[in-house]
C-alpha cells in the first residue's frame, strides 16, 4: 500500500500502475503518480541508450522484455551477446525502435508527443528528469533542452 508510486518503465506502466492500485483496495485520498525516465532526443543520446538497453535486459524477467516487443530469437541473440561480451556486446544488436519501446525517444517534438500521450493514458502527477549526465554545465543545458521540449513554464 502506498501513497504514491514512481514509475521508471515506459513499456510496463500499465502493468506497473495497475498493480499498485489494486493493492491500495478501497483507500481513499491522494495518490500520486510519478514517472521517472530520460528524453533521449539527439543521436548522441540514442547511442548512450543503446549501450544502457543492454544493462537493463540483464535485470529484467522475461514478462517485461516480451513487453518490450522482444521475441524468443531476439532475447536470445541479446542475452548470448551480453554472455559472450557483456553488455557493450549487445549494443550493437539493439535498435532504435527497441530504444523508443524502453524509454521517450525520437525527435524534440515526438518526445513532447509521447510523454503527453503517457500523461494522459496513465494520469501521470509528475515527470522527473533523471540525469546521468557529469557536470553542473552539462546538466542545466540538458535541463533547459528538456524544459523547451516539453514546454513547461517555470516561473
Amino acid at each position: 500500500m502506498a501513497d504514491g508510486v514512481v514509475l521508471i518503465a515506459k513499456f510496463d506502466l500499465g502493468d506497473a500502475l495497475a498493480t499498485v492500485v489494486e493493492g491500495r483496495g478501497d483507500r481513499t485520498g491522494e495518490f500520486t503518480r510519478a514517472y521517472l525516465d530520460r528524453l533521449t532526443f539527439t543521436p548522441a543520446m540514442l547511442e548512450e541508450a543503446k549501450s544502457l538497453y543492454s544493462y537493463a535486459l540483464l535485470d529484467s524477467p522475461e514478462r517485461l522484455l516480451h513487453n518490450l516487443g522482444l521475441d524468443e530469437g531476439a532475447i536470445d541473440a541479446l542475452k548470448q551477446a551480453v554472455a559472450d561480451g557483456g553488455p557493450a556486446a549487445a549494443t550493437a544488436l539493439v535498435t532504435p525502435d527497441m530504444v523508443r519501446a524502453y524509454q521517450i525517444a525520437g525527435t524534440p517534438e515526438e518526445c513532447r508527443q509521447a510523454l503527453s500521450e503517457l500523461v494522459a493514458l496513465h494520469e501521470l502527477d509528475l515527470f522527473m528528469m533523471n540525469i546521468i549526465s557529469s557536470g553542473l554545465d552539462t546538466n542545466t543545458r540538458l535541463l533547459e533542452d528538456v524544459r523547451e521540449i516539453i514546454a513547461v513554464e517555470v516561473a
